[in-house]
């Protein structure tokens, strides 16, 4: 199998995971209160922007081949890997003032508000925490 096909197939299971965990993230935000939600749900519109996956799928593949196995465990890992890694994402471009992230508006700028991106960088600051 091709390093391309290995990625898109662990990625995928990574994916699956994230997408079990955003379900009920996303609800308990919506719960909790609407605009917390709607946060949540940036977070996950974000997670799921195209990407490699590579430190995620890089954990995954060195279990795999100490133990021959994916399990429950590791797939979770991997998905708090990879929500770790785009929170960090979220920092770094709320740090070096970038607009886009793969072709779409930061979440600083998803969030700021008519003329005042002070509250978007709040926004940024706590959505890069929730790891």
């Amino acid at each position: 199998m091709s390093w391309e096909k290995t990625l898109d197939h662990y990625g995928a299971l990574v994916e699956e995971r994230l997408r079990d965990y955003f379900a009920e993230a996303v609800k308990k935000a919506e719960d909790y209160h609407p605009f917390i939600g709607k946060v949540y749900s940036a977070l996950e519109q974000f997670v799921f922007r195209k990407g490699k996956r590579l430190a995620s799928c890089s954990t995954l593949l060195t279990y795999q081949g100490y133990t021959n196995r994916t399990d429950d465990p590791i797939l979770n890992v991997s998905a708090g890997i990879e929500l770790y890694r785009h929170c960090i994402l979220i920092h770094d471009d709320l740090v070096d003032r970038d607009d886009l992230r793969r072709g779409e508006e930061t979440i600083h700028r998803m969030f700021s508000e008519e003329g005042n991106p002070r509250f978007g960088e709040g926004v940024a600051v706590f959505l890069g925490d929730i790891a």
